[in-house]
């Protein structure tokens, strides 16, 4: 049988549990399904399980520009909601980006054998909202959102000019050492 056949149950497992390599699997075999994967992952931002959270992260940044619009509508979302948990979600997906931006290996990429050489799509934001609401999660005491931020920034590059004071002061001044270094990289 035609391993096309295989697309829809692998679709309907990943609505019923986190699992990876079902997505990898259903990219490669049915590229045109992989849209329906997206609403998947985004739901899966939001999961309370960091765990499950990450792997949703990593594969929104694996899946490209056709995630970009999507993922912009649910950062503004989540900014807008102030709902924290879907915003380290949302926020790790930048912070995979920023990884694979910069050629930073990512071990689960790595394990997989899918370390991509760089991304070649922008995202555009071209809402002043989620830009007004990065930069004000740069001064957030929270520092996980505050460096998931930096990374948002970062990928967003010069788009956003107005946060390079704020990026420049946590180069230097952040206390985490994370935070200091994804600041440095967003500011060149």
């Amino acid at each position: 049988p035609d391993a096309r056949s295989a697309a829809p149950t692998l679709l309907q497992l990943m609505q019923d549990r986190s699992n990876s390599a079902n997505f990898r699997v259903l990219r490669k075999m049915a590229p045109e399904m992989a849209d329906k994967v997206i609403p998947i992952l985004l739901a899966r931002l939001a999961d309370p399980n960091p765990d499950r959270r990450a792997a949703a992260a990593r594969l929104l940044a694996e899946a490209g520009a056709a995630a970009h619009a999507p993922l912009v509508a649910f950062l503004a979302q989540s900014l807008k909601e102030g709902n924290r948990t879907a915003l380290l979600g949302a926020l790790e997906v930048f912070q995979q980006m920023d990884r694979l931006n910069h050629n930073l290996p990512n071990p689960s990429l790595l394990s997989a054998g899918l370390q991509e050489a760089r991304l070649t799509d922008r995202i555009v934001v071209n809402d002043p909202a989620v830009h007004a609401g990065l930069i004000r999660l740069l001064e957030d005491t929270d520092v996980e959102l505050r460096r998931g931020a930096v990374c948002a920034l970062g990928v967003l590059g010069g788009q956003v000019r107005p946060a390079l004071p704020a990026l420049n002061k946590l180069a230097s001044q952040d206390p985490d050492w994370k935070t200091r270094g994804y600041a440095t990289r967003a500011i060149r």
